[in-house]
C-alpha cells in the first residue's frame, strides 16, 4: 500500500479526501475525536453524532503532540489517546440536513505522511464532485487540488514549506458558498495563493483576498469528509452557521485570537487586532493588502477598509489661490465615523498636522484650507479612527 497520496477531499457528493457537508440549524456542530470507541474498533458501521464512517480504518490507541503554532493548535487541547487509522479511504458522510449558499468550515488533526509516487488520486475517483483536495506530495511539500480562473482544475503547490513525516497539523477548510470559495489554514495560519491573489477572477467578490481557492463543483454544499491513504485523522470538527451571512461567523476559532496578553500585531504602526487578520484571511506577516492598491495592511485596518476591497484614500487634486489651497478627494471612499488630517511639510520629510476634516467634510468631495506659509509645499491625508 502507498503511504499517502490525499490529505482529503471536499465533496457534495461522497467521493472526496476531506469533505464535509452543510448542516440546517443555526451554529451545527458535528465532532468526532475518536475518544468514545474502544481501540482497535473498524471504523465500518461505527455510527457518530452527524453520521457514519465507513471504508478501511481502525480507531486505536495513540498519542501525540500537535506542531505547536501561535495561533491556535491543536483543536483540542486535552489529552490525545485514540485517533483513527486510515488504511486506504474511509469517508464520513453527513447526515444532518443540508442547506445551501450558507458558510461552514471543516477542521482536522492530520498526521503528515508522504506518498511513493507523485501526487494523484487513485485509480476511478471520480472528481467532478470534489470540491477540494489537500495533499502532501513526495518532497514533504502540500498541494491543493482546486481550480484557477480559466476553471481548469488541478494541483497547485502551496508554497515550499516541507512537513515532518509523522507529525501532526491542524487542516481548516472554510468554505464561502455566496462566492463559490474555500480557504485553507495550516496550524490556524491561511495558506495564500499564487502571488497572494485570488484563483478566480475578482468579479464581484467583495472582501475577498489571496487565501481564497476556487471551489471546483459548483455546488452549494458538502455531503462528506474523505480522507484517501496510509495516515491517521483526530479531532474532525463540522460547523455552519444556517442564519449567517459571513464566513466570519464560522472561521476557526484560533487561541490567541481571543485571548492572552498580545490581542495585536504592529502593522504599519497601527496596532491591528488579531481577531481583524483572522477575519481578512491573511497572515500575521503580511504587510501589504493582496488588491494592488498601494495600501500597507496597517493603513487598511487605520481606514476601515477591508484588505482587499481595491479601496485607497487620499488626495486626487490641489488648486491654489494665494495661501488657499482646495484638496479634493474620492468622495465614495470615505469611510462616515472616520475623521481625516492634512499634514503639511516643506521639505516631504519633517511633517505638521494642519487640518482636521470630518467624514460629512471629505464626503462633499473637497476642502479649502489656508496653508498660511508659501514655504509648504507637501501635503499628504491620514486617517483617524
Amino acid at each position: 500500500m502507498q503511504k499517502k497520496r490525499v490529505f482529503g477531499l471536499m465533496t457534495a457528493a461522497g467521493c472526496a479526501l476531506f469533505a464535509a457537508s452543510a448542516m440546517g440549524a443555526a451554529s451545527d456542530v458535528i465532532s468526532e475525536s475518536f475518544e468514545t470507541p474502544d481501540p482497535n474498533t473498524a471504523v465500518t458501521g461505527v455510527t457518530t453524532s452527524g453520521g457514519t464512517w465507513t471504508g478501511y480504518g481502525t480507531v486505536t490507541g495513540a498519542t501525540y503532540t500537535a506542531a505547536v503554532a501561535a495561533i491556535g493548535t491543536p483543536i483540542n487541547s486535552a489529552a490525545k489517546t485514540k485517533v483513527l487509522a486510515v488504511e486506504g479511504r474511509v469517508t464520513h458522510t453527513l447526515t444532518t440536513a443540508t442547506t445551501t449558499q450558507k458558510p461552514a468550515t471543516v477542521d482536522m488533526m492530520v498526521q503528515i505522511a508522504t506518498p511513493d509516487d507523485a501526487l494523484a488520486f487513485p485509480s476511478g475517483t471520480e472528481t467532478s464532485d470534489i470540491q477540494v483536495a489537500v495533499g502532501v506530495d513526495t518532497d514533504a511539500t502540500l498541494k491543493i487540488w482546486c481550480k484557477n480562473k480559466s476553471n481548469a482544475a488541478a494541483w497547485y503547490s502551496l508554497g515550499s514549506t516541507t512537513y515532518t513525516v509523522g507529525s501532526w497539523h491542524r487542516v481548516s477548510f472554510t468554505f464561502d458558498y455566496a462566492h463559490a470559495l474555500c480557504q485553507i489554514r495550516v496550524d490556524g495560519e491561511p495558506i495564500l495563493t499564487a502571488n497572494g491573489y485570488l484563483t478566480t477572477d475578482t468579479t464581484n467578490l467583495p472582501g475577498q483576498n489571496g487565501s481564497w481557492y476556487k471551489l471546483a463543483a459548483s455546488t452549494t454544499q458538502l455531503s462528506s469528509v474523505q480522507v484517501i491513504g496510509s495516515t491517521s485523522i483526530d479531532e474532525l470538527l463540522v460547523k455552519q452557521d444556517a442564519t449567517a451571512t459571513s464566513v466570519d461567523t464560522v472561521l476557526p476559532e484560533l487561541a490567541d485570537a481571543t485571548s492572552g496578553e498580545n490581542q495585536t500585531v504592529e502593522i504599519d504602526g497601527e496596532n491591528v487586532p488579531k481577531t481583524w487578520i483572522e477575519q481578512q484571511g491573511i497572515t500575521r506577516t503580511t504587510t501589504e493588502a493582496p488588491d494592488g492598491s498601494g495600501m500597507g495592511v496597517g493603513e487598511k485596518y487605520a481606514a476601515g477598509y477591508d484588505v482587499s476591497d481595491g479601496k485607497t484614500f487620499g488626495v486626487k487634486s490641489m488648486s491654489m489661490s494665494g495661501t488657499q489651497a482646495t484638496v479634493t478627494f474620492d468622495a465614495a471612499n470615505v469611510k462616515t465615523g472616520y475623521t481625516y488630517v492634512l499634514s503639511t511639510s516643506t521639505d516631504n520629510s519633517t511633517w505638521s498636522d494642519a487640518t482636521t476634516i470630518s467624514s460629512a467634510e471629505a464626503l462633499a468631495g473637497s476642502k479649502t484650507i489656508d496653508l498660511g506659509d508659501a514655504a509648504v509645499k507637501y501635503l499628504k491625508l491620514k486617517v483617524i479612527k
